[in-house]
């Protein structure tokens, strides 16, 4: 009874943690949306994350292109890495792996991670299968969270180069 036990909470685990993200494209992008309860970058799930809806994501890509480039178009950072530009008409050049968490005071936050899609390491089946973190790359590689029910970006992450 216990090794039966074991089995399923082990093939529970495997799946939960090697589902694949859930494609989803619209104007002017293409990404997938993790679930909750999927393990992210090896870690366990998160208990305050939820799956975002179709509606959540055109949401936050609202909110995106509204507010990105008023928001980010002076910072010295986008200067200094910025190549491949970033602006409203480069978000295209992207594909997106979305993550929602329930923040603290209750809010839906969606975490975005943006990949460009002329990467030619990580393949498309990497990307949806986990969150893929990278070190380095510039504007290749970078990150913004949208907080969608404020209507807000809270945070943006664009890497270095080496």
């Amino acid at each position: 009874m216990k090794r039966i036990i074991l089995f399923l909470l082990t093939s529970i685990i495997c799946v939960l943690s090697f589902s694949q993200g859930i494609y989803i494209e619209g104007k002017g992008f293409k990404g997938y949306i993790f679930p909750q309860g999927h393990a992210v970058c090896g870690f366990p799930p998160n208990p305050n994350s939820f799956t975002p809806s179709k509606e959540d994501i055109e949401d936050v890509e609202q909110i995106l292109k509204q507010h990105f480039q008023d928001n980010f178009k002076n910072r010295s950072v986008i200067k200094y890495y910025g190549y491949p530009r970033l602006n409203r008409k480069t978000l295209k050049n992207y594909i997106r792996q979305y993550v929602g968490v329930l923040a603290e005071n209750g809010n839906k936050v969606i975490f975005i991670n943006f990949i460009h899609k002329k990467d030619e390491i990580i393949s498309l089946e990497d990307i949806k299968k986990d969150l893929i973190y990278v070190l380095d790359g510039g504007t290749y590689y970078w990150r913004i969270h949208i907080d969608i029910t404020s209507k807000k970006i809270i945070n943006m992450e664009i890497n270095g180069v080496a």
